[in-house]
């Protein structure tokens, strides 16, 4: 009794009925607790179920002499699933097992404004419901919490998508191996001229950034120089996450698969791209632009081994990351081609050997490519 009095704080101030007691447990297990209300205060026999015999639910509660305590234990075991009843002066402590909570669902349809439905689906995805995202719709199939979720959400992300205009000039550039790369020789035409500052510490070797630039400036000062020459001049509105492509060559057939038909081999042909290949990968940021950029070198030639039907395909290829700001010009090069040209000098009436030379001369080409990028 002392070990019980130390668990709980017991105040007894019982009437003849033993139907008004101030009574305080904390924290103590149910079966404990059932014990002590019955056999201490109410001093009545009782039935204890036996799945509540090893019940390790605590009990916590106050009564006061204002409350009827018998109504009051009844309607506090109701609500943790107890049932309290008396029979044939016996009282009867039960367990009820819970009704199940029936769980409404109902579907809900979604038609997008900006974006796709895979797009959305991607942010909806998780939890008890299910999505469908096939077609023009968005079906979301779940329970009112869940779908006043997936509305918020979809208000949140289908938002118009950003997108950018890129512009932009590809030259070939010719320079002599003693005037250094292609990049390399622009930057010198660029550095000091239409305001642009192009520092000695910067690492041009394939790349330069030109902060808010006139590109159009800039074109019409290449084209004055004999050394420039335009490929092409693109110009691109490409959606923030996709890919936006160019390209200046041909498709070029070549051997495929072989395929047979009635013993009788059929040989299959594709067309596969050549020439100076660009695509571009934009990434609209709050204060950035992020861009990927693959840049390709190639063409065909005769093939000297393996298949000699079908052309080899030599390729220069070159893939980068870059940040910008908006308006900001970029210059990429990186891809050149080196050409060693020999000659021979002399009189053509004098034997070979006299009063002759020699001529070397290396020249360099580089695709050198400039690009604007302006967020609509």
């Amino acid at each position: 009794m002392k070990r019980s009095l130390a668990i709980f704080s017991l105040f007894l101030s019982i009437t003849a009925a033993a139907k008004n007691v101030d009574f305080k447990l904390e924290a103590v297990p149910l079966p404990r607790a059932i014990s002590m209300i019955y056999d201490e205060v109410l001093e009545q026999p009782y039935m204890l179920d036996p799945k509540l015999a090893s019940d390790t639910r605590l009990i916590s509660f106050h009564t006061t002499e204002k409350q009827d305590f018998n109504e009051f234990i009844t309607r506090y075991f109701e609500n943790m699933n107890i049932k309290v009843y008396e029979k044939k002066g016996v009282t009867y402590i039960a367990h009820i097992e819970p009704k199940p909570v029936k769980i409404v669902k109902r579907s809900f349809v979604y038609n997008p404004i900006h974006r796709d439905v895979e797009y959305l689906a991607s942010f909806v995805q998780g939890g008890d419901g299910i999505v469908s995202a096939s077609g023009d719709k968005l079906v979301y199939y779940g329970t009112q919490e869940d779908i006043n979720r997936v509305k918020n959400v979809l208000q949140s992300v289908d938002t118009k998508t950003k997108e950018v205009v890129v512009t932009g000039y590809l030259f070939e550039v010719q320079t002599e191996e003693r005037q250094g790369s292609g990049i390399n020789f622009l930057a010198k035409l660029l550095s000091g001229k239409l305001g642009i500052s192009i520092g000695t510490k910067q690492n041009y070797e394939n790349f330069i950034t030109i902060n808010a630039g006139n590109l159009d400036a800039m074109i019409e000062l290449f084209r004055e120089d004999t050394h420039f020459r335009v490929i092409s001049s693109p110009t691109l509105r490409v959606k923030s996450g996709s890919t936006g492509n160019f390209s200046v060559g041909s498709d070029v057939p070549v051997l495929s698969n072989v395929t047979y038909q009635d013993t009788r081999a059929v040989q299959s042909i594709e067309y596969r791209s050549s020439g100076v290949i660009f695509e571009i990968t934009p990434i609209i940021k709050t204060q950035a632009i992020d861009l990927k950029i693959q840049q390709q070198l190639s063409n065909f030639v005769k093939t000297d081994t393996g298949v000699n039907q079908s052309p080899t395909l030599l390729k220069r290829d070159l893939v980068t990351d870059v940040s910008v700001k908006n308006g900001d010009v970029i210059v990429l090069g990186g891809l050149a081609e080196n050409k060693v040209n020999k000659g021979e000098t002399g009189l053509s009436f004098l034997p070979k050997g006299w009063f002759t030379g020699n001529s070397s001369s290396n020249s360099k080409t580089d695709i050198i490519l400039l690009l604007q990028i302006k967020e609509i």
